[in-house]
């Protein structure tokens, strides 16, 4: 029952005016106008909870697109592999290392250590070092699982996986066995056309070293023993000499690549070509003490040596004349190969 608000007089339902006094009456609906705010606060309670679902969405989205820029290689199986609990920890055993990197060409660097690069640039990305490592080369800087040797120019030269208590006979179960092994390396090398080659230093059956390469001219890998030279069959003058001449091969190399810039490279190259003339008397020296089968097989390799050196300043002299930066490039490619080749020569030889 509704009654007029002026004058309390009964009011039938839809009454417009008061039959008593006449006041015009307003038409409510209280339980309509409380649907309608229910209605109202459930909708604002459906949006809020769109808004925060979207939010939590997004949120996933860009946490998972951050891992994946973190590590691009992709799978969780890869971050089991490579164990990534440190950034630079690599796992030497697993199949994600055969087939990203004893079996694809990683010449430039691996894991963001690229040839080139200067102590302060790898200082800037890697922090500080671990510590460093002797190997054949030199002092290794070690980073985690990786290792930088600095060249004359004092830019990385050489990148290294220095695995953690790795044995030799581990890494073969995983890898096979090497195309060429002597007391103190391990050399993957069974494609000669794919640009590479894989050089292992090995000490006391632990790995030491793993690195990816220029590949190593197929005539000096073929000379490699299986063994080191027998020290009964080379006489001391003989076998100084030889390593006189073969670590005068590497300071000719350094003489050619120690220029500063472009501008000075001419004269690094007169200066190792000046050099040439000396070392190479000596290299008939010992050609002329070889009287053992043994040590004709020597100078054969110092041999091999010297045409990659004289091949290596060619191309320099080709880079400095005609600004040819592929015979340059072609000149370091050489070069890296020439190094380790001259390493695995003086690790086979008695000392």
């Amino acid at each position: 029952m509704r009654y007029c608000p002026n004058c309390g007089e009964k009011l039938e339902r839809g009454q417009l005016y008061c039959n008593n006094c006449g006041t015009k009456l307003n038409e409510t609906h209280p339980q309509h106008s409380r649907r309608n705010r229910k209605q109202n606060t459930g909708k604002a309670w459906i949006i809020i909870t769109v808004v925060l679902v979207a939010c939590i969405a997004v949120a996933i989205a860009i946490y998972f697109l951050l891992m994946v820029l973190k590590n691009p290689s992709g799978s969780a199986s890869d971050n089991t592999n490579h164990y990534n609990s440190h950034p630079n920890k690599v796992n030497v055993l697993s199949t994600s290392f055969s087939e990203n990197f004893m079996n694809q060409e990683n010449t430039g660097g691996y894991k963001g250590f690229e040839l080139g690069m200067s102590p302060e640039e790898i200082k800037h990305k890697f922090g500080n070092e671990d510590g460093t490592v002797e190997l054949g080369i030199g002092k290794v800087h070690k980073y985690g699982d990786m290792g930088v040797y600095y060249g004359s120019d004092n830019t990385v030269s050489s990148v290294y996986v220095l695995p953690d208590n790795v044995t030799v006979d581990e890494f073969k179960k995983v890898h096979g066995e090497p195309t060429k092994q002597t007391e103190n390396q391990m050399i993957y090398d069974d494609n000669p056309d794919n640009g590479f080659t894989i050089f292992i230093n090995h000490k006391d059956g632990k790995i030491q070293s793993v690195e990816n390469t220029f590949q190593m001219d197929p005539s000096s890998l073929k000379q490699i023993n299986s063994s080191s030279h027998s020290s009964q069959n080379l006489s001391e003058a003989f076998s100084q000499d030889v390593l006189n001449y073969s670590d005068g091969i590497s300071k000719i190399m350094n003489t050619a690549f120690s220029a500063e810039d472009y501008t000075d490279q001419p004269e690094s190259l007169s200066e190792a070509r000046s050099m040439t003339a000396s070392w190479d008397g000596l290299l008939s020296d010992i050609e002329n003490q070889a009287d053992t089968d043994e040590e004709q097989r020597i100078v054969e390799q110092l041999q091999g040596f010297k045409n990659e050196r004289d091949e290596i300043l060619d191309d320099i002299e080709q880079f400095v004349d005609n600004h040819d930066s592929e015979a340059w490039q072609n000149a370091q490619k050489k070069n890296v190969s020439l190094e380790e080749e001259l390493k695995v020569f003086f690790d086979e030889f008695p000392n």
